[in-house]
């Protein structure tokens, strides 16, 4: 029986196995790399233990790490999750041979199902259906080329160790497929130490289907039914859903039972998936097997209502399938969205950075699974995605407004995500109506790029909102009755500016001109960093977050801009004359607190028209401050490192 287990993962799968572990009263020891420090799983389990630098090859990769781990910590089994070693034979007999439980299956079947050509070969043995290919010995030019026309264009190019997309081609004609070959067989050497590829025919309008399964030592296995996995970029799933919009009964229960003896063909036992291709016919064919829980697997769960991490545990604990299959329901639709930190305008390009702000979308049958909370870091190490949002109902059509619902409700403030690119998906018509395959992204990009539905001006005048309260705040700490004006100021959202001034205020009512454009608006302050605008009929609420402080992250919908306030050097001036203080008086002060950098004249000195005579750094941005007219230093107040307070005399100037 598991008493302890080390999970040997990070981010949200750990997060999610440690939380079944606990319902079951399983004690969880969690390894952590340099960069994960402070992240949530190693918060949240019993025990922690150091394995190593940030880069992956130097921590959750090597096996022999993790070994120790789980012996230093007395943990009886190691649950791997899905990515790092989870489908490594090698670590699944390390496991063994320490006399550890790996909860997954044999090394067997990993290694079977793990290479693609001895995948399809056992597949083909077995009775199931694979796609027409070639995966022979033979791989020379002419050999290549020989049976690519036997198979018929377009075909795919594929890594034998592949996964993630890496290692694959697609090939429409043959002057292509050399090259196609050679960049295949270079790629996945690099990424899987393996150069073996194999062809396959390429289906036109390829669905992916997959259907997870659970199997026990006994021989029993069941399907959990299938998951629509198609809305993919770069061959990575973006979105998943069940039950498929494609499928039909008949076909599911076909399928269904070809992904059982898949299973059986290699004695299997665990929680895995089998994988298809089907096209617009309803024609399937199997495309590998995932020896791992799947990052999809929740919406399994919300439509079967049968927790697969427990299942997984069970299993490993040599306990018998309590389930048949008649007993697994497909109850209502889910749909997982994966939240990635990556830029859908920049070609998807990964970040990585601090979460300055984190609210996840709350209520009946909306889960996420994450591992980010406000104040931590995205590494740049590892996979960009950040968390998953789950939601159920019971119709498609439902499922899909909830969804969108959910996203709206979702915010992260800090690193650049897709939240929006999900959101305009779930809108696209294809979607809605179910009609779309693996090349839906492709084909609908021009569709799917970001509609901003925003005023940006209004936006603007939401930055103006914030620094002014700021500024406000800070002076008001060293002088309560100080009343602040109101300024002119120019705001940089994007690459746009736009100028904002107040017309006219009444209250929470206001009179703007932001470009020269008038508004009458009003604003309803929601909580310390969040306001409603209201605009006639429109209304929206704006989420600011302060990086700097004339920097801000500004979120409204499902929309992040970085906003920046460009003239806060002038309004210290303004600042000056509104206390009091001229330029051209003879003292020089600052009029909120702040650090004194340098003072790089002396008492006595003559200095010229707009010399600049001491540098102060208040809200984290330096200002210089400059003589107007010719001036003799009569006497400096304060020295370097000093803290200043608001409207101190700094330095006593005279006329020459």
């Amino acid at each position: 029986m598991i008493k302890k287990v080390l999970i040997a993962n990070r981010g949200e799968i750990a997060v999610r196995i440690i939380r079944s572990a606990q319902k079951m009263g399983i004690k969880t020891v969690a390894v952590y790399s340099e960069a994960d420090t402070e992240a949530l799983h190693v918060q949240m389990a019993d025990e922690k233990i150091f394995i190593g630098q940030a880069p992956a090859n130097e921590s959750y990769l090597v096996s022999e790490k993790i070994i120790d781990a789980a012996k230093q910590t007395g943990a009886d089994a190691i649950h791997p999750g899905y990515g790092f070693l989870s489908e490594n034979a090698e670590f699944a007999d390390l496991c063994k041979q320490n006399n550890l439980i790996f909860i997954g299956p044999s090394s067997h079947a990993i290694a079977t199902m793990g290479d693609k050509i001895t995948a399809r070969k056992t597949m083909i043995k077995a009775g199931v259906k694979v796609v027409p290919g070639y995966q022979g010995e033979a791989k020379d030019d002419d050999t290549l080329l020989s049976e690519a026309r036997k198979i018929g264009y377009p075909v795919m190019v594929k890594a034998t160790a592949g996964g993630g997309g890496k290692g694959m081609r697609l090939v429409h004609s043959e002057k292509d497929l050399l090259d196609a070959v050679h960049a295949a067989q270079s790629e996945a050497q690099s990424a899987f130490g393996n150069a073996t590829v194999y062809l396959e025919k390429f289906i036109t309008s390829p669905h992916h289907i997959e259907f997870q399964i659970l199997a026990d030592k006994y021989g029993n296995v069941i399907h959990l039914n299938e998951r629509e996995c198609s809305v993919q970029r770069r061959h990575q799933k973006v979105i998943e859903e069940t039950p498929s919009p494609l499928m039909t009964p008949e076909v599911r229960k076909q399928m269904g039972e070809q992904a059982k003896q898949a299973a059986k063909a290699v004695n299997y036992e665990g929680a895995g998936t089998v994988e298809f291709l089907v096209d617009d016919d309803l024609n399937y064919y199997f495309l590998e097997m995932n020896t791992r829980l799947q990052v999809e697997h929740p919406i399994t769960e919300m439509t079967t209502g049968v927790d697969l991490v427990e299942q997984q545990f069970r299993m490993a604990n040599g306990e018998k399938l309590s389930y048949t299959q008649k007993d697994i329901p497909q109850n209502g639709h889910a749909i997982e969205c994966r939240i990635y930190a990556e830029d859908p305008e920049n070609n998807f390009m990964p970040g990585s950075g601090t979460v300055y702000y984190m609210q996840e979308p709350e209520g009946k049958n909306i889960r996420v699974d994450g591992y980010m909370y406000a104040g931590a870091e995205v590494p740049i190490y590892y996979d960009p995605m950040i968390a998953k949002l789950i939601i159920w109902d019971e119709t498609r059509q439902q499922a899909i407004e909830k969804m969108k619902m959910a996203l709206e409700a979702y915010k992260i403030l800090g690193v650049k995500h897709n939240i929006a690119f999900l959101h305009t998906i779930l809108q696209h018509p294809k979607f809605v109506k179910g009609q779309y395959d693996t090349r839906f992204i492709g084909l609908y990009a021009d569709d799917l790029k970001i509609h901003y539905d925003i005023n940006f001006d209004l936006m603007a005048f939401a930055a103006y909102l914030k620094y002014h309260q700021l500024l406000e705040y800070n002076m008001k700490r060293y002088n309560p009755a100080y009343q602040l004006l109101p300024q002119n100021l120019s705001i940089k959202i994007g690459e746009n500016s736009y100028h904002v001034k107040i017309v006219d205020t009444y209250n929470d009512s206001y009179k703007i001109e932001v470009n020269k454009q008038q508004y009458f608006l009003s604003k309803q302050q929601i909580s310390e960093v969040a306001f409603r605008i209201c605009q006639e009929d429109k209304q929206y609420d704006i989420i600011l977050i302060t990086k700097t402080p004339n920097q801000f992250i500004i979120n409204c919908k499902t929309h992040n801009f970085e906003v920046e306030v460009l003239d806060q050097k002038r309004l210290y001036a303004q600042l000056r004359k509104q206390s009091g203080q001229e330029e051209d008086t003879n003292y020089i002060s600052t009029p909120i607190p702040g650090k004194i950098v340098k003072i790089p004249v002396n008492e006595g000195q003559e200095v010229a028209d707009g010399t600049t005579v001491i540098i102060v750094e208040a809200m984290k941005m330096q200002s210089e401050y400059k003589v107007s007219g010719n001036k003799i230093i009569k006497e400096i107040k304060v020295k370097e490192g000093d803290n200043i307070d608001g409207n101190q005399i700094l330095i006593v100037l005279e006329n020459t």
